[in-house]
């Protein structure tokens, strides 16, 4: 199921729609978790849903900064996106805490943002922008 899921990820970033990457302990070079950009706008929108997550053993050790701050980079340098969002379960406070300390802003409550689990769940918005990032006077590009 994984390599199917990681085959059709592949169809879609070949068109620019999604980009899913693993992230990997360098040393050991085992996965360790997984990031996502998604519902990627352009036009003179240029924004992105983010995603991001460790695997479960590997939680409150640190990879979760370097993973964040490198699709960050990713999605505003590389991809020359303008905003990137994340959408946050209310209660998950390692996440929320690390969005802050990457320098996400929480822009407020989306409620029943997400259907998981028999239920729809309320999410916190956060986003960052290329301005947060120090770039200046970026224009939209078309494509």
């Amino acid at each position: 199921a994984y390599k199917k899921r990681l085959k059709r990820h592949g169809i879609l970033r070949s068109k620019g729609l999604i980009y899913f990457l693993g992230v990997f302990d360098r040393e050991k070079e085992t996965p360790i978790g997984e990031v996502l950009i998604s519902l990627i706008v352009r036009f003179n929108v240029q924004s992105a849903r983010i995603y991001y997550g460790g695997f479960n053993n590997h939680w409150r050790n640190g990879y979760g900064l370097g993973a964040l701050r490198g699709l960050i980079s990713f999605g505003i340098e590389n991809l020359k996106l303008n905003r990137l969002e994340a959408e946050i379960q209310v209660d998950n406070r390692p996440s929320r805490a690390l969005a802050r300390k990457v320098g996400m802003t929480l822009e407020g409550l989306r409620r029943q943002a997400i259907y998981f689990d028999g239920k729809w769940h309320d999410h916190l918005a956060y986003s960052i922008t290329a301005k947060d990032l120090g770039f200046r006077k970026r224009k939209p590009t078309i494509g």
